[in-house]
């Protein structure tokens, strides 16, 4: 019985270090994207090296700590601008999806680096109109669709692998061919 409660205790100790590690990462994520975009608006410039090298530090927390990292809608991260957060929860779902399907380090920094800057294309857009709480008029939902080939051509810009490009720009495809992506067309 000692021993049980013991090893209970010992496993409820690393747990709780492995979500205060996986919390303090992902405000770290959070703030690299806050900063990373609002370099992007300002000057047009992204660090895809730096980006990289994120996106590895989290791949090793997702292989050593997934339970921890799935849980990130428990670390509330206030900001008025969703983008942030969504980019790196995206980044997160999809290292954990590529864990599984055991895809090898290149294609996971690959695939890490396309889920964070899947909506680049959004940045280029006015604030107002990806923010917008109520119904989008016709031409800011037709801004809203092209943010995909905007993101396409934003990363092609930055020569970054066709694959990374394609995340931004096939991101609302469907597997039925639904969804709008023009990328290919234009």
């Amino acid at each position: 019985y000692y021993f049980k409660e013991n090893a209970d205790w010992t496993k409820d100790i690393k747990e709780k270090q492995q979500m205060e590690e996986a919390k303090k990462l992902y405000y770290s994520l959070v703030n690299f994207a806050l900063e990373a975009f609002k370099q992007f608006k300002k000057e047009n410039r992204l660090n895809i090296p730096r980006m990289s090298e994120r996106v590895k530090l989290l791949i090793d927390k997702v292989k050593t700590s997934r339970d921890a990292m799935l849980r990130y809608p428990e670390f509330l991260f206030p900001s008025e601008n969703y983008m942030y957060t969504h980019s790196v929860n995206s980044t997160i779902l999809a290292l954990a999806i590529g864990e599984l399907m055991k895809l090898p380090p290149h294609r996971m920094i690959e695939l890490g680096v396309a889920a964070m800057l899947h909506d680049i294309g959004m940045l280029k857009l006015p604030d107002a109109v990806y923010l917008k709480d109520s119904a989008l008029a016709d031409k800011e939902l037709q801004m809203v669709r092209a943010h995909t080939t905007l993101g396409y051509r934003i990363l092609k810009g930055f020569s970054v692998s066709e694959e990374i490009a394609l995340g931004a720009g096939e991101h609302h495809e469907r597997l039925d061919g639904s969804g709008y992506s023009d990328v290919m067309q234009g």
